[in-house]
Order: structure tokens, then sequence, then C-alpha cells
């Protein structure tokens, strides 16, 4: 819950609120097409939140997820894929997931 308390399921509120730059970056998402990369995360931790909010594809989501799915060896693929991207700058993968946007988060 953000300072107002108010209970509500809209998570975008949330965020509104505590974290209006990100909130700010991500309405501007909103009305894009393509693919964002965005760092991956675990399962129900403050991640992913970009692909989850504006319904825009990502390379990977919650690690973790992927291989409870039984994608253990492409999760683990991509995850290092964006790993490069943001560590390295490699483009290749930019151009091997068609990735359109990057989103980069120092906050």
């Amino acid at each position: 819950m953000g300072e107002t308390e108010e209970l509500t399921l809209n998570g975008m509120k949330w965020l509104e609120e505590c974290r209006p730059e990100e909130y700010r970056a991500i309405k501007w998402l909103e009305d894009k097409s393509g693919v964002v990369l965005e760092a991956p995360g675990d399962a129900y931790r403050y991640s992913s939140r970009v692909s989850t909010f504006t319904g825009l594809p990502t390379v990977i989501g919650w690690v973790s997820h992927e291989v409870m799915w039984g994608r253990r060896w492409d999760a683990v693929k991509r995850a290092k894929d964006v790993d490069s991207i943001y560590v390295n700058a490699s483009k290749d993968p930019v151009e091997k997931y068609r990735i359109r946007y990057i989103f980069v988060w120092g906050g």
C-alpha cells in the first residue's frame, strides 16, 4: 500500500503513488508495440513489471517459473542473452529477439 492506503486491486495505483517516475515510463510504453527488454527476475519479486503493466512481450520474465514449466535450457539461455545486452552491450541478442525498447532503471 502507498501513502493513501486506498484498497484496490489496481497495481498501477500503487506504482503511480510509490514509484511515480517508473509509472510515467511504463505509461509511455503503453501504446507502443514490440519487444521490450527488462532485467529478468524471480517469482514474487518486484520484477518483470514493464511487460506485466504494458502487455508488451519481453525476452524473459521470471526465470524460476520458466524452469518450473520445463523450459530449463531456454530460460537459462534467454537470461544469459539479457545479461549480455545489459553488461556487455551485445547487439546480437537485440537482433535475435527483435527488441525494440530497452528498459533501464536506476531507481
